[in-house]
């Protein structure tokens, strides 16, 4: 069996540049920002030590970004900006109703960024509100 994981970290290496995992860490009040700079980040450090981890079992160089204080939509656009992605890759809740909606955040990358954007949603609905 080694060499079939041998050959799937071969595989997952198909760009020279690293991953780049941005988190954008903002309190759950629609456009609200983080009280004082002393809130802990420790969860949000947590979630991109664990994404790293991922990244190496699969031999992928991988750069992350933690960005507090600015909506989800400014910091992901502001580390598109930065960091010359040419990809962003955005996981989403569809929301339930007439028209196709994602949500205010996926709606604002699409309509403000320059780069192809890929959407990954569980295909459940859930309701607004």
């Amino acid at each position: 069996m080694p060499y079939r994981g041998a050959a799937r970290r071969s595989r997952a290496r198909s760009s020279p540049h690293p991953l780049s995992v941005v988190h954008v860490s903002t309190t759950r009040k629609k456009g609200a920002r983080r009280r004082s700079a002393s809130m802990s980040l420790a969860s949000e450090e947590g979630i991109l030590k664990d994404a790293a981890a991922a990244a190496a079992l699969y031999d992928v160089d991988v750069r992350t970004t933690l960005r507090a204080d600015v909506t989800p939509e400014e910091g992901i656009l502001l580390e598109i900006e930065t960091s010359g992605a040419d990809l962003v890759v955005l996981g989403v809740d569809r929301i339930q109703g007439e028209t196709l909606n994602f949500g205010g955040v996926a709606a604002a990358i699409l309509s403000k960024s320059k780069v192809s954007v890929l959407l990954i949603a569980d295909g459940e609905a859930n309701r607004k509100g």
